[in-house]
């Protein structure tokens, strides 16, 4: 497909994690500022801006995967050039340039600012390397950003970047070097922008949320100055590392409506020398308390964690006391991850190694075992009044929209679907609040119908 003749156009490839989007998003709006024009397939793109991932193995094979693909499609598209940000672009630098010959530039999250004054016309010039390894992206003018998700109902918005944590497994303190937090007037400043723009739903996500700080005050401060902001309904919180920073929260619950009765708090596991391996400051006793703690500071709350199966060490005994442990009920949601190993991180030198076949039928049935789980949970709801967030009218047919209940962070867990009347009510428009009675479940999806 030609180009739009007289027009800079950008196609933007998003692969990783929301802080990533986050990232992607102000760097396509600072793009379209420049004069750039988004399109929709990169045959039709002048810029091809590629934002990767690269904390496990299967992230940097399909990042590469990617890149193959986007090399073919640059050879019959004259003059596009191929750029390559995000956490693989930290990690290897200059490097992927020698891999990909067909990419022009790789940039770290950290000079995305500069992504328009360094765009000049193909080739683009050698020069030094213009990634910088450990590279934060939080401008304090970060309140300009491109899009947001579920049809302008809810945005993501990071209020850090890096990791100073220790865990054998992880490659992200590598990656992204020590944390540093965004000044709270500049997370607030992009805030009143994205509910100035008709987003309802904020979503706070960061590397380690729990490690915020901005001239003393800690995340329940911060919490506390968004959930107060004109235009609010809901307020999430993702990423939370477990521990007293979590348990410190539990007041803002009670003291702050829009905040959500949902937690994610990535576990990893139960087992305490598992967790000893995976260097966690923590055992099966204080994963045990802190879950009561929350279930009790928080009255129905929607727990989602995260859990790696088949670490070094994980021996039968240990992955039996791990599927007890989610047999009992505690979550609604779970990410449930097969061990990776990577080199660069303490785990990857590790004894006790399982073998991949083990690995993946452990990562099975602890899988089909949460499915069993969250089906029984689901019918539950059945007959129940919940809250829900419409978002957008649903495709399939006229009268059904989409949206989500307090328990489904964006993207990972699932929707809520509401029939309504037609014609539908005024009030009834994205972004609001509707009662919804649940007749019907299918997976981790709902079916309602709008209640007065």
């Amino acid at each position: 497909m030609p180009l739009p003749t007289g027009t800079a156009t950008i196609h933007l490839v998003l692969l990783g994690c929301p802080k990533n989007r986050v990232d992607s998003e102000a760097a396509l709006a600072r793009l379209c500022d420049a004069g750039y024009q988004p399109v929709a397939a990169p045959e039709q793109a002048g810029l091809v801006l590629v934002n990767t991932c690269a904390f496990l193995a299967a992230a940097r094979d399909e990042a590469a995967a990617v890149l193959d693909r986007l090399a073919a499609v640059k050879r019959t598209v004259p003059g596009q050039q191929l750029v390559v940000t995000g956490c693989l672009a930290s990690l290897e630098g200059e490097a992927l340039r020698q891999r990909f010959p067909a990419v022009d530039l790789v940039i770290g999250s950290e000079r995305l600012d500069d992504l328009p004054a360094l765009l000049t016309p193909p080739p683009l010039p050698d020069g030094p390397p213009r990634c910088r390894p450990g590279g934060h992206y939080l401008g304090a003018s970060l309140v300009h950003r491109s899009s947001s998700l579920a049809g302008g109902v809810a945005a993501y918005l990071k209020i850090g970047d890096g990791c100073r944590r220790s865990c054998s497994f992880c490659l992200i303190p590598t990656i992204k070097g020590p944390p540093e937090s965004r000044p709270a007037a500049a997370i607030l400043a992009e805030a009143r922008s994205l509910l100035a723009q008709g987003v309802r739903e904020l979503v706070l996500v960061g590397q380690d949320p729990t490690r915020w700080q901005d001239e003393g005050r800690r995340l329940p401060d911060l919490v506390r100055l968004l959930a107060r902001l004109e235009g609010l309904v809901w307020l999430r919180l993702l990423y939370l590392f477990p521990g007293p920073a979590v348990r410190a929260l539990l007041p803002s619950f009670a003291a702050e409506p829009r905040l959500v009765p949902y937690l994610d708090v990535p576990l990893q596991h139960v087992d305490s020398e598992v967790l000893g391996r995976m260097n966690r400051p923590y055992g099966e006793p204080e994963v045990r308390a802190l879950v009561a703690d929350l279930r009790a500071g928080v009255p129905g709350l929607f727990l989602r964690s995260g859990f790696i199966l088949g670490h070094p060490g994980e021996d039968e005994e240990a992955f039996a006391r791990l599927r007890a442990f989610v047999g009992e009920g505690h979550f609604q949601q779970l990410s449930l991850f097969p061990y990776s190993d990577e080199p660069g991180t303490a785990s990857h030198g590790q004894e006790g190694k399982l073998p991949p076949a083990m690995v993946a039928a452990r990562h099975r049935q602890l899988e089909h075992d949460f499915r069993l789980i969250r089906q029984a949970q689901a019918a539950r709801l059945r007959g129940r009044r919940l809250a829900v967030l419409l978002e957008q009218p649903a495709a399939s047919r006229a009268g059904l929209w989409e949206g989500r209940h307090a328990g489904q962070a964006p993207e990972v867990d699932g929707r809520t679907f509401v029939s309504v009347p037609t014609p539908s009510p005024p009030a009834i428009q994205p972004g609001a609040v509707v009662t919804a009675r649940i007749v019907s479940t299918l997976g981790a999806d709902l079916w309602g119908v709008l209640e007065p």
